[in-house]
Parts: structure tokens; sequence; C-alpha cells
């Protein structure tokens, strides 16, 4: 499987967590954990140890997973603070940021995004898991920036609209 099957894998799966992401949460927090756990151990191994970037990042995710599945709530403010910190550290990079900016940035973002998991629960998750996904299926496009920018808002908006649609439509129908 070469590098070009990976970045459609990532693609697809950017593209589930915008429009399925409150649906999907144990998907979004295992994406949040995997991301970040990649991201930490990519910056802290060398690059010949890539199995430990793997293998962590394969940790973080089914640890997220297991969260989500046992502690909804927990593991959405967790998640919500990992994507947050994702996030922030993506845009740093892309920014060109030096270091600590990046991490101080992740931090940041990481507790404003858990804090808003907490107190907005279904919309954090539509708007954090959006978010996730817009990052994902967007990043590895071959696109100029103005075009990723453009594309990347459409979906975003695409993404809430379908995913807040969707839970409404789901509260609206009395259980049997």
């Amino acid at each position: 499987m070469g590098a070009a099957s990976f970045i459609w894998i990532e693609v697809l799966v950017g593209l589930v967590l915008v429009l399925f992401g409150r649906r999907l949460f144990w998907l979004f927090v295992a994406v949040a954990g995997f991301l970040l756990g990649a991201d930490a151990a990519g910056r802290w191994v060398s690059g010949e140890a890539t199995w430990l970037v793997w293998a962590a990042a394969l940790l973080a995710g089914i640890v997220g997973a297991l969260l989500a599945v046992f502690l909804q709530k927990a593991a959405v403010v967790i998640a919500g603070g990992l994507a947050g910190a994702w996030v922030a550290l993506e845009w740093a990079q892309t920014a060109g940021l030096a270091e600590p900016i990046p991490w101080i940035a992740a931090v940041a973002l990481g507790l404003i995004s858990a804090a808003l998991a907490y107190f907005v629960f279904e919309w954090a998750l539509i708007l954090l898991s959006a978010l996730v996904g817009v990052s994902l299926a967007v990043g590895p496009l071959p696109l100029e920036a103005v075009w990723k920018g453009a594309v990347a808002t459409l979906l975003f908006i695409v993404g809430v609209v379908v995913q807040f649609l969707t839970t409404r439509r789901r509260a609206a129908v009395p259980p049997p």
C-alpha cells in the first residue's frame, strides 16, 4: 500500500467525520486520540523508530475508542481537548510558527475545546468532529492555499448542517 493509498484513507475518514462525527462519536474520539498520539510521538521520536510512532498513535486511538464506549461524556471532553490541540498543531505547522508556540497554542485550544465539549456537548461534538474531519479531508489535497481554504469552509458548513439536521431529525422521532 503506497503513500497515495494512505492519503485517500485520510480523506475518506475525514469526510466520514465531517458528515457523521456526531453519530459516530466513538470514531471521532478514536481518530482524535490517534492523530494527537501520532503527532506527539512523531515529534519526540527519531525518524528511525517509525513503529513507535504507529504504536503510540494506535494506543491513543484504542484508548479513545474505549473511553467513548464506556464513558461517553468524559470521552467527548477528552476528544474535544485532543481535537483542539491537534488542530492547533496543524495550523501552527502550516503557518510555520517556531517552537514552543505550536505547543502553547495546542494547550490553549485544547483547553478551550474541552470546556466547549463539556458545556455544550451536542454542538461541541458536531463542530469539533466537522473541524477535525475537514482538516483530515482537505489537508492532503494538492490544492493551492486559497482553494484549500474555500473547500475547507464549504465542507465545514455542509458537515455542520448535515450533522445538525440528522441530530434534530433523530431527536424529533419518539422512541418506540
